[in-house]
Formats: structure tokens, C-alpha cells, sequence
């Protein structure tokens, strides 16, 4: 018997090849948009906002700190301190940078003035920035009271061989007698590593009740805590 023509899949006996498996299509996903994920609640407007002003505030609050950290002590000089005037003027201004040049602190940064009432000075002062503190204060302490009894025509005969330190706020004053006419005034010097200080009394009977003469000290720091800023 003849054998007629197989159909596909038919092998040679007449059976069937069974067809591969359909594999199914993938899912179809929503399509991407700018909605949240599903349970995410979206950001507002309000939000973003809020965070932004919040960083902002974290960043200016740390540049006001390092500023306030880092910036180099400065030094000014103040129309008064403790109430007393300066003494102003072509001639007091001259005295006070003859002060600078007597100190030998003219490449730094300096303050210099002469307080008190016209005809009448009370004290002057020279403020400077040093880099570290010196041994000891006496020998420019020397070279201004030298300098201004020339400038001044005063007599101020320091004795620098008899050094008293005090203490005020934390900070040493280093101080010495000085002999004025039938009265004993003083100067003090400070020096605390980032600035350094000479106060001169020049006549203590008209200095403010509030720094006694016998309060060395007293108006040396004054002075210092007027200048510093």
C-alpha cells in the first residue's frame, strides 16, 4: 500500500510533533509620569521651600561662627573711655604717633591717644597687636614715659625696678610706680598674646572715682576692654 504525503509534524509513523509552548507577553506597566509611587506622599511646594530655607540658615550660621572663631583681634580708639575724653587736635594727635614711633610698634597695627580735659590730661595709652608676648614690659614702658616728658613737658619719673603684677578679668597687668610732682601715679602694661598695652597715669588726682588711684589696674583695664573690639 502506498504511502501517501504526511503533513507537517506528521514523523514516519504518523504521529504528531507537539508544538512548543506559547510563552505569555510581559505585563503591561502603567506608563511613567511625574505622579509619586504608590503610598509616597508627594513633596509640596511649601516643603521644598522649607527645606531650602533651612539649609540656607545652616550655611550662614557656620560662616558667623568661623567668622566670629577666626577674626583677628582689632584695636580702636574711642572718643572716651571711662567717661573721660580724648584730648583732640593737631598737637594731640602728634603726640599720640610721636607714642608709636617712642614704641617702636610703627610696622603694626597701633592705637594711641591722651585722655582727659583740655589744658588737663589724665592718662594716655598705646594699644598694639602682637604676635607673642614679651618678657617683660619695662623698657618700652621706659622709652614712652622718656618720650612724653619731652613732648608734654611733664616730669614722670618711672621706677622699673620695682614691677607689681595684677590681675583684672583674667588678665596680668604689669605695673609700675611713677613720680610725679608730690604724687606717685603709674603705668601699667598688658601683654596677652594678642594684643599689647601701655597706660600712663599722668595725673591721678583727676582721675574718675571709679578707678582709684591706688587702683592700678583699674584703669589699665578699662583701657583694654575700651580698645579691644
Amino acid at each position: 500500500m502506498s504511502q501517501g504525503s504526511q503533513g507537517p509534524g506528521a514523523g514516519p509513523w504518523g504521529a504528531q510533533i507537539p508544538a512548543p509552548p506559547t510563552v505569555p507577553p510581559p505585563p503591561r506597566l502603567p506608563p511613567a509620569g511625574p505622579y509619586p509611587a504608590p503610598g509616597e506622599a508627594p513633596v509640596t511646594r511649601r516643603q521644598t521651600w522649607a527645606i531650602l530655607v533651612g539649609a540656607v540658615a545652616v550655611l550662614l550660621v557656620g560662616i558667623l561662627i568661623g567668622y566670629i572663631v577666626f577674626q583677628p583681634r582689632g584695636l580702636r580708639l574711642p572718643p572716651t573711655i571711662a567717661n573721660v575724653p580724648r584730648l583732640a587736635g593737631t598737637h594731640w594727635n602728634d603726640v599720640a604717633g610721636g607714642m608709636i614711633d617712642a614704641a617702636g610698634t610703627k610696622g603694626r597695627t597701633n592705637v594711641a591717644g591722651v585722655y582727659g580735659r583740655p589744658g588737663s590730661p589724665a592718662f594716655a595709652f598705646l594699644a598694639t597687636d602682637v604676635a607673642a608676648p614679651a618678657t617683660s614690659n619695662a623698657p618700652t614702658i621706659g622709652l614712652l614715659a622718656q618720650y612724653l616728658e619731652n613732648a608734654m613737658d611733664v616730669t614722670l619719673n618711672v621706677d622699673l625696678t620695682q614691677p607689681t603684677t595684677l590681675r583684672r578679668g583674667g588678665v596680668t597687668y604689669e605695673c609700675y610706680p611713677i613720680g610725679l610732682t608730690s604724687q606717685t601715679g603709674f603705668a601699667c602694661a598688658w601683654n596677652d598674646a594678642g594684643t599689647a598695652g601701655y597706660v600712663l597715669a599722668l595725673a591721678p588726682t583727676r582721675l574718675l572715682p571709679s578707678t582709684p588711684f591706688h587702683d592700678a589696674a583699674g584703669l589699665s583695664a578699662e583701657v583694654r576692654t575700651a580698645v579691644i573690639r
